[in-house]
């Protein structure tokens, strides 16, 4: 069992470290984001500007290639089918170049003309089915563009362990017919990632010394910047993350997918070393524990002159046949879990393949090494006993092996009890990001995606005014609202395009969070008006004024919400501050609470957001789904509850807490088998003196005692070395959160009574048996 989980873990730590290896070049692969540094603090973009890409590979003779990939949400259409694509990017020519993307044959291997696009295998089996894709004209439609395009190109599905999911890459010439050619090579948004591959023998540190005045020659000319712009507190910087550390070190904003993290790799392989560690102490200690037994076979072998070599060889050999065997039913319980831990964690981490070297290799490797630790000891005590001693019963090395054993007893459950505790300090946190108070109320409430409809802005307005008003009219919808942005989707950001009034906000620095919406997104959304009131039909002056929450008005160095109200800023011109929100989690607690600003704006809404009363909701979006095929044939119907929505944020810490907790519950198990064995084994050697005991009036609570202190007081001192320990890794585990709940006493007073139990259990099994064994059985052997 120790092997099984120990393998697996190491296939999961493998498959983490795995992604976007499988690219040929992945070693020469940078993403370049964006730095902006405000006295010293930075604030990361996985982003950078479309203008970028085509700069640096004008600029540096290091850069071989460069790749823009801009994400554009799109409806696909091909025939009566249509769906909303998250996974289209419109890419340069160069994507091919720097990314292994096997092609079918007749692909044209360019996206370098207009209206290409090249697709993924389960794209094309989704759109066209049985037929030949290529030479397929399919329309892309979005806010920006309606557009027709051919499929030139069809290629393999990414593998899992890919931080991009692609599925449609478009040629870039075909938004430039869209944004124009000036903005195609812009500046002015970071919505874009830019890739580059390094000529061989390039040096990425002499090309990270050149980005200083390159940032002076690019965004100087724009930003009004003679130089400096590289250096200092305030500087701006672009970053070179290389390919293969995206997916464990990356802490930016707008990742490309929820990042994993390295942290928690580094301590599921501790947990995988701790629990094989457990298992191997087992077999020290029962080997050890029978060297009694075993002290008159070694000292007849050595009379009749074996030598300690041979003696030591046959020892190992033990340990070999030993582990061969738990290798083959680790392989079997590997075969048995491995699917069923792939669904728990949501990951392909484990596949099995003959042909997988590197696997092999992990089954070759633990039976060496658990061979080699498990037999080594036992192997050098056991050889090293002198005869005369041990023919006559006295084993001269028995102290020194029973204070080795409780070493190696204490030491499983200080184990243990780090393990548990940690289980524990996890399932509290869980527990109380999803009852933590998120500032709103996200009960009930259903949202509609906007379609992407390119159409004039009064239409667009038109429109959506027209769905929320029927959303209105059914009976079981109380409220609906518009907004650019719901709980848990990303929003428009500015840096340094607030300020307070008089202020220069290029200058500022500090970045905000926009979300456009109308007058009746605070009530749906059950926010609470600290001071000033909500945005009014009533009030036609109200598109020039905001609505801020308290992070934002702290940051412009406002006091208080009443210090606020009233005041104006600077903010594409001069705005009003009309009133102040209490804070509000956008996104997971774990994370800190954004700066906020509402506007009353009815372009770039996204989400039709509806209360909806309880009891109705088969019903309802029945309702809403016909209202909105009526007002929006040939688009998509999208929709989601909030809560679920928001609540998808913790599935990775759940996974991650049902995968701690099964490993640290099978360590506890393992320590608790082998002091089976101990308490087993110490039983039978007692016997005699149990059966006198019994003889001479002893209860069976008074032999329980007698077996189960010393164990007791072992398991009770390892509980006193783990709780610093696990004081301090709960700490600092928790340190990642925003929001985490405070340490105290029952993280380590229930681990702790939690492992007495388990222990008083397993020892009372074996004890409460001998004690009710017949005494004449145990004292007629002699």
């Amino acid at each position: 069992m120790g092997m099984a989980a120990f393998l697996l873990i190491l296939q999961y730590v493998r498959y983490e470290l795995s992604y976007d290896t499988f690219h040929e070049k992945s070693k020469q692969i940078y993403r370049v984001g964006t730095t902006f540094y405000r006295e010293g603090t930075p604030t990361e973009y996985a982003g950078s500007f479309l203008g970028l890409g085509p700069a640096l590979k004008a600029e540096f003779p290091e850069v071989q290639a460069f790749t823009r990939l801009s994400f554009r949400r799109s409806v696909v259409s091909y025939q009566n089918h249509s769906f909303t694509e998250p996974n289209l990017f419109f890419v340069d020519p160069g994507f091919l170049a720097i990314f292994s993307l096997p092609l079918q044959p007749g692909s044209k291997q360019t996206l370098a003309a207009p209206n290409e696009v090249i697709l993924s295998q389960s794209m094309a089996r989704k759109y066209f089915g049985s037929e030949d894709p290529l030479g397929k004209i399919i329309t892309l439609k979005s806010k920006l563009y309606s557009q027709n395009v051919t499929v030139t190109g069809v290629f393999a599905d990414l593998p899992a362990n890919s931080h991009l999911a692609l599925d449609f890459l478009v040629s870039v010439p075909t938004l430039a017919s869209h944004l124009g050619p000036d903005r195609l090579n812009g500046w002015d948004s970071l919505d874009h990632l830019t890739y580059i591959l390094l000529a061989p023998g390039a040096d990425i540190k002499n090309l990270k010394i050149k980005l200083p005045a390159f940032i002076d020659k690019y965004l100087g000319k724009i930003w009004g910047a003679e130089s400096g712009l590289g250096v200092g507190p305030n500087r701006t910087a672009f970053a070179l993350q290389p390919l293969r550390d995206i997916h464990l070190h990356s802490t930016v904003k707008n990742e490309a997918e929820a990042s994993g993290s390295y942290a928690v790799v580094q301590l599921l392989l501790f947990v995988a070393i701790f629990i094989l560690l457990l298992a191997l102490i087992n077999y020290v200690n029962l080997a050890t524990a029978r060297a009694m037994e075993r002290a008159k076979e070694v000292a007849v072998r050595k009379v009749i002159g074996a030598l300690r070599r041979q003696l030591t060889t046959q020892f190992f050999v033990e340990a070999v046949l030993l582990n061969l065997a738990g290798v083959v039913l680790a392989f079997t319980l590997v075969q048995v879990a491995g699917p069923w831990l792939n669904a728990l964690v949501a990951k392909p981490f484990y596949v099995f393949s003959w042909s997988d070297y590197a696997l092999w290799l992990s089954y070759a490797g633990i039976l060496a090494l658990s061979s080699f630790l498990s037999g080594l000891y036992p192997a050098l005590v056991l050889s090293g006993y002198q005869p005369a001693p041990a023919l006559k019963g006295k084993g001269h090395a028995a102290a020194r092996t029973f204070s080795l054993r409780k070493g190696l007893i204490t030491l499983q459950f200080v184990v243990a009890v780090l393990l548990l505790s940690g289980t524990y300090a996890v399932y509290r946190q869980m527990q109380f990001m999803r009852a933590y108070h998120l500032g709103m109320n996200l009960d009930q409430l259903l949202v509609v995606k906007v379609p992407q409809q390119k159409v004039a802005d009064s239409v667009f307005s038109k429109n959506t005014n027209f769905f929320k008003n029927q959303l209105l009219s059914l009976p079981a919808v109380s409220r609906a609202t518009l907004s650019s942005s719901v709980p848990n989707t990303d929003m428009y950001s500015t840096l340094g395009a607030v300020g307070p009034l008089g202020s220069k906000p290029a200058d500022i620095g500090f970045s905000f969070n926009h979300i456009y919406t109308d007058a009746d997104f605070i009530p749906a959304y059950g926010m609470q008006i600290l001071a000033g009131r909500n945005f009014s039909k009533d009030f036609s002056t109200d598109k020039n004024n905001l609505i801020l929450s308290e992070a934002a008005i702290k940051i412009l160095g406002f006091k208080n919400p009443a210090a606020a109200l009233n005041q104006k800023i600077e903010y594409e011109g001069e705005k009003q501050i009309i009133g102040v929100i209490k804070d509000f989690h956008q996104y997971s607690v774990a994370q800190e609470i954004a700066p906020v600003i509402l506007e009353l704006r009815f372009t770039d809404q996204k989400y039709f957001s509806a209360k909806v009363n309880p009891g109705q909701i088969s019903q309802t979006i029945a309702a809403v789904e016909h209202q909105y095929e009526q007002l929006y044939p040939g688009y998509p119907f999208e929709y989601f509850f909030m809560d679920a929505h928001f609540a998808k944020q913790y599935e990775a810490d759940q996974r991650f807490g049902r995968l701690f907790s099964l490993f640290s519950g099978l360590a506890v198990f393992i320590a608790c088998l082998g002091l089976f064995g101990l308490v087993s084994y110490a039983t039978v050697q007692r016997s005699k003196e149990i059966g006198v005991r019994k003889v001479l009036g002893a209860t069976v609570a008074s032999i329980l005692t007698l077996l189960a202190k010393d164990f007791l007081k072992l398991v009770l001192l390892a509980n006193l070395v783990a709780w610093p320990v696990a004081w301090w890794l709960i700490h600092e585990w928790l340190a990642n959160y925003a929001r985490h709940i405070p340490i105290n006493t029952s993280f380590f007073l229930f681990p702790a009574v939690a492992i007495v139990l388990f222990a008083l259990f397993t020892i009372s099994y074996q004890a409460i048996k001998a004690a009710l064994a017949n005494p004449v059985e145990a004292l007629r052997n002699e």
